[in-house]
């Protein structure tokens, strides 16, 4: 019986017995007591109508994460008991966690998300929950994923980005949308990869297959970067799961990676018909002072030139803040560059973040002589997440300058970038940036230019998803770069991935541009690159454990086939380099 039903029972009960033994019992008929015993069941019915104080319920908790081992951010999970009577509900946080109160220990939870299957899975007494879902990574993401990128046929980095919507590729230039005259930024495992002297990056230095990880990252970010962002961020990582791969044929690759509890490392080399390359990357990730450190060294070489880096971060985090600082050092090409960053952020719906960041370049130029770049910023990035919305918002102060045998030029001034995402529905998201930034002279610029280049972009797009296995999206752009000449680029392009079923997607994109540069003849081609642009590209994959690519652009059929055979896989591929066509046959670890 509960508590405050057997009180008020105990109390009629007392009532009940004085009446019977005191004085008055002999004039109280029995009729009279019929009526108390009446009176005390209708008192027990009312005490158990009246709502008695919740008992606490249990805290069930857990994790969702995909097969790659990333967070599943908003993923719906679902406790059910034996009889799959839903006991309580909960989302997944954006660390992978989740935390809801459930009446009774629950049977089996149902995870369900965008772009995800439908995952149960059962709950085991005193262990902790841990669901891995399968979630399409096209949909995921817009760049290639972990295992398009150990399968994948590519002789070089730009090849392999050129398949990011929107990507143009000229020699080993990558950028988004032809954005700063065809010329975005590299980074590679942490090593910014332009030349001062010319602007040119190094990305061909990169060997084949060695790419655990691409990212493209928006122009709108060009503030947080530096000069050389405005036309995007490809961020380029080598080290990732263990992996080996031997090819021969019009090339040959070899390729080991391997990781301990702490250190991860890299060796690479690549023939294709005399141009011979070798990567070699070492890494240790230690905890110190609360935090971790990382150290990376890396080494890339052809036969005409070389480039090696380190780099050097630490980062602590409270339930607060996190705190990032990182620096970095290249050297060869005849260039030398030293790169460091500190960033604090805030944690929260609102997460605010401050920074600095500095660099200083020295090349040799034709005549001889030494120049020397060098930048320093202060960064404030602020973000807001709504219930439907996301605005963000990033300025910088930058202090940019070439010193030259003849002279120095000075670059300075706000740079500032301001985007939202807004979902209507379910289905819908309208994004729109702006972004306004400046570039200062490469080193051979500069002995022409009067004035760094300053810039504006302005671009939209529109997105349709059926949170299931379909997304397309439609951008349209137009930037303007002023100098002593001015260019205007206007572009729109569209994009679309299609889960037709689990082991079959399509990817396919086009983007059409049109360049306007006034005057019609620069001096020393000082906006050469990519004028118009019209790119067109299909890509097919079909299977997951026997995989096949097919790839259209540029008028050109490239693709792979990956038959496996226990823990290892033949593999048969053909691309184009350079206008060459290159097959290869080898062998892969799975």
């Amino acid at each position: 019986m509960p508590p405050a039903v057997a009180s008020v029972a105990s109390s009629v009960r007392r009532i009940v017995h004085r009446v019977r033994m005191g004085p008055i019992v002999a004039i109280v008929s029995l009729k009279r007591e019929a009526n108390v015993k009446l009176l005390f069941r209708l008192l027990v019915f009312l005490a158990c109508l009246v709502p008695l104080p919740a008992f606490a319920g249990t805290l069930f908790t857990g994790a969702v994460r995909d097969r790659d081992g990333a967070a599943v951010l908003g993923a719906r999970i679902i406790a059910y008991d034996a009889a799959a009577h839903a006991l309580g509900e909960g989302r997944v946080a954006a660390d992978g966690t989740f935390a809801f109160e459930t009446d009774f220990d629950p049977a089996f939870v149902v995870v369900t998300c965008a772009y995800c299957v439908r995952t149960r899975a059962l709950v085991k007494p005193n262990e902790a929950t841990i669901v891995i879902v399968k979630r399409f990574a096209a949909l995921r993401d817009r760049a290639p994923s972990t295992d398009d990128l150990a399968a994948l046929p590519y002789r070089s980095a730009s090849e392999l980005a050129a398949l990011v919507p929107y990507a143009t590729v000229t020699a080993a230039n990558i950028a988004d949308r032809g954005l700063d005259r065809g010329r975005g930024a590299i980074v590679l495992d942490g090593v910014p990869l332009y030349r001062a002297t010319d602007g040119l990056p190094t990305s061909d230095l990169i060997a084949p297959y060695t790419i655990a990880s691409l990212t493209a990252r928006s122009p709108l970010a060009a503030p947080t970067y530096g000069t050389y962002a405005q036309g995007g961020i490809v961020d380029v990582t080598t080290l990732g799961t263990p992996f080996a791969r031997i090819d021969g044929g019009n090339a040959t690759d070899f390729v080991t990676r391997a990781q301990t509890q702490t250190i991860r490392a890299l060796v690479a080399t690549a023939n294709d018909g005399g141009d011979i390359r070798r990567n070699a990357t070492i890494e240790a990730d230690l905890p110190f002072a609360g935090g971790r450190l990382r150290a990376r060294a890396l080494s890339l070489a052809d036969l005409a030139s070389s480039l090696s880096g380190a780099v050097l971060g630490y980062t602590t985090a409270s339930r607060r803040a996190i705190v990032a600082t990182t620096i970095a050092a290249r050297t060869g090409g005849g260039e030398s560059l030293a790169w460091g960053s500190a960033t604090v952020s805030t944690r929260g719906a609102t997460p605010l973040s401050l920074g600095l960041r500095a660099s200083r370049a020295s090349g040799v130029l034709p005549d001889g002589s030494t120049g020397v770049q060098s930048t320093q910023a202060l960064v404030l990035d602020a973000t807001a997440n709504g219930p439907t919305s996301r605005l963000q918002a990033t300025l910088a102060y930058d202090r940019n300058g070439d010193a030259l045998r003849f002279g120095s030029l000075q670059a300075n001034g706000l740079t500032a970038s301001v985007s939202e995402d807004i979902r209507v529905g379910e289905r819908f998201v309208v994004h729109g940036g702006v972004l306004r930034d400046l570039r200062v002279p490469t080193l051979l610029e500069a002995e022409s230019a009067a004035s760094p280049d300053r810039s504006v972009l302005v671009e939209s797009s529109f997105t349709y998803t059926d949170l299931a296995r379909l997304r397309v999206t439609a951008v349209a752009y137009h930037e303007r770069i002023t100098n002593f000449a001015k260019r205007d680029l206007s572009g729109v392009g569209i994009d679309g991935i299609w889960q037709i079923a689990p082991a079959l997607v399509l990817h396919a994109w086009t983007l059409e541009t049109m360049t306007r540069t006034t005057p019609d003849v620069v001096p020393q081609n000082r906006y050469g690159g990519p004028l118009d642009t019209h790119r067109r590209v299909v890509w097919l994959t079909a299977g997951e454990t026997l995989r096949v690519d097919a790839i259209l652009r540029g008028g050109a059929f490239e693709g792979d086939i990956r038959v496996p055979f226990g823990a290892f896989a033949a593999t048969v591929g053909s691309s184009i380099r350079a206008g060459v066509r290159v097959t290869t046959l080898g062998v892969s670890t799975r």
